[in-house]
């Protein structure tokens, strides 16, 4: 599925980004859903979930902002927004 191929790349994004600042632990992601990206945030939430399963991001909180604004030029992206890191 979409969804899917969208958070295991996120979640590899995640893991990098959280090894190269020297993280133990992601604590919380915040993504952005832009209004035409046609993804649902429930199964979001769901594979991030299972895709994040024994790695650093295991037990991180996925927080997720659905924007409404279909004239962004975002509008048919998922962006990641930030991470919460804990050394």
């Amino acid at each position: 599925m979409h969804e899917s191929s969208l958070i295991s790349s996120l979640i590899d994004k995640v893991v990098a980004l959280a090894e190269e600042n020297n993280a133990s632990t992601v604590k919380a992601v915040e993504i952005s859903i832009g209004a035409l990206a046609g993804v649902s945030p429930e199964y979001l939430m769901e594979q991030f979930r299972a895709v994040a399963a024994g790695t650093i991001a295991g037990e991180a909180e996925l927080r997720i902002e659905v924007s409404k604004d279909k004239d962004s030029p975002r509008a048919h992206e998922l962006v990641l927004i930030t991470l919460e890191l804990e050394r």
